[in-house]
Order: C-alpha cells, then sequence, then structure tokens
C-alpha cells in the first residue's frame, strides 16, 4: 500500500473559492447567446417574428432564464400554439371562430396547395374563413430544452475549465 499525501496552500485554495463566482458567471455569459440559438433553430420556419424576436434570455442567481414569447394585440401568446397547439389540437378542443364578424382573415404567405374554393375567396394575400381546425402541436421548446441540457452542459464546462 502507497499512501500520498498532496499539501496545497490554503491562500491558493482561498484565492481560487474567491474566483470562482466571477468564473462561473463569466461562462454563463459566454454559452446563453448559445442557449437563444439552439431554441431559435427549433422554433418552425414559418414563425419569422417569434424565431426574430421572441426569443430572450437574462443571467438569474440560479443560471440563465430564457423567454419565448411574442403577443398578438389580443393577448394571444404565439409561442404558446406554436408549442401546444391551437384550436382542436390544443386544450379547448374546439375549432376557432371569429371574435367578432362573422369571418377570420388569414394571412397565406404562400398560396399553393389551397383548393379552387379558397383560391377563389383570396383577396390580397388573404383568405377569408368563418372557422378553422388550428394549428398542430409543434413542441420546438421540448426539443430545444432537450439540447440544451447536453450542448450547453458540455460548453459551460469547457468555458468554466478555461477560466480557471
Amino acid at each position: 500500500m502507497i499512501d500520498v499525501s498532496v499539501k496545497i496552500e490554503s491562500s491558493f485554495l482561498d484565492g481560487l473559492i474567491a474566483k470562482l463566482p466571477g468564473v462561473i458567471r463569466q461562462s454563463f455569459e459566454a454559452v446563453a447567446p448559445d442557449g437563444k440559438k439552439i431554441i431559435q433553430s427549433e422554433i418552425p420556419e414559418a414563425e419569422g417574428k417569434l424565431r426574430s424576436e421572441g426569443v430572450s434570455f437574462k443571467l438569474t442567481g440560479e443560471g440563465i432564464e430564457y423567454t419565448v414569447s411574442r403577443l398578438s394585440p389580443d393577448g394571444f401568446d404565439y409561442a404558446v400554439g406554436v408549442a401546444e397547439g391551437t384550436g382542436v389540437y390544443g386544450k379547448n378542443k374546439k375549432r376557432i371562430f371569429p371574435k367578432k364578424g362573422k369571418f377570420l382573415k388569414i394571412p397565406v404567405a404562400n398560396l399553393k396547395g389551397l383548393s379552387p374554393a379558397r383560391l377563389r375567396s383570396a383577396k390580397d394575400g388573404f383568405i377569408f374563413v368563418r372557422s378553422i381546425k388550428g394549428q398542430r402541436a409543434n413542441p420546438y421548446d421540448a426539443r430545444a430544452l432537450k439540447r440544451m441540457e447536453t450542448e450547453l452542459a458540455n460548453k459551460l464546462e469547457q468555458e468554466i475549465e478555461k477560466r480557471l
């Protein structure tokens, strides 16, 4: 049996411990934008404004807090609708009807794939319908979280090692 004893000067440890909070904060600051990019890459392409303007982050005492939100004028959060689904595919399980008037005005970026009846009703890039089923859930948030658990953890570890 071999006994090995290593002596570390307490002043060295004290200095290392004093540096640790700053090192950890700097490391979180370095990886935070990478987390934002991961979230943005998982948001469906069609949700352009949500992808470009809807993702933000801030550093907290526990780490990094990411927020994905884009509110419509009436207070509907598109981020939640995309992730959880809407209408018959969402939590209410009911078709979507207009709150005011007889028709919903829906922007249509690409008129390909619309039925002839829908094409006839399309005016200036919009279609008008009495109700719609809604949008299926696209859980981009869960996919992003799964990627962040591995990718950000590895990057954070590398950043801390680099700074120590």
